[in-house]
């Protein structure tokens, strides 16, 4: 059976790194529509150019 402590340390690990990965992510998706082509950062955003 798990132990109170092994599940508590388990559950602040997996939610540390489910921040970590979120905070990834943006970063991701910020960085590529700022090095998009212009005409292609107009159809992210939902422009016309």
């Amino acid at each position: 059976m798990i132990s109170d402590v092994t599940l508590s340390a388990l559950a602040n690990w997996l939610g540390s790194l489910t921040m970590v990965l979120i905070v990834v992510y943006h970063l991701i998706t910020v960085n590529a529509k700022r090095t998009a082509s212009p005409q292609s950062a107009a159809k992210i955003a939902g422009t016309r150019s």
